[in-house]
């Protein structure tokens, strides 16, 4: 009975080193930095979102940085929300696309508050 245990064990443990391994879906990297100029009305933190990725996040407002390396492949909108008396310059939107051959992204928001 026991030799029979230790065969039973070893076919298991074989039929699990030879399937297949899983690998990771593929994903990209973006990197958020922002910078606030202006009054110091500005926020402790500024809200940032990924649609439709449903990434979310904080990144502080003066030379803050956010990074994520789990957005998935594909175009996506990068918002950087902000309170009414700041404005980012080029907006608080921007459209970025992740493929196979383009994997990391690196955003800049310059935020002035008054």
């Amino acid at each position: 009975m026991p030799r029979f245990l230790a065969i039973v064990a070893l076919t298991l443990l074989s039929a699990c080193a030879t399937g297949a391994a899983r690998q990771r879906p593929a994903a990209g990297k973006l990197t958020v930095g922002v910078t606030t100029t202006g009054a110091s009305a500005a926020p402790a933190t500024f809200r940032l979102t990924i649609t439709p990725a449903g990434i979310s996040g904080e990144v502080k407002p003066d030379a803050g940085v956010f990074i994520s390396d789990t957005v998935p492949l594909g175009e996506h909108v990068v918002r950087l929300t902000l309170p009414s008396n700041c404005r980012a310059e080029k907006g608080p939107e921007r459209t970025v696309t992740f493929s196979a051959q383009r994997r990391s992204v690196v955003l800049r928001f310059e935020v002035r508050c008054s």
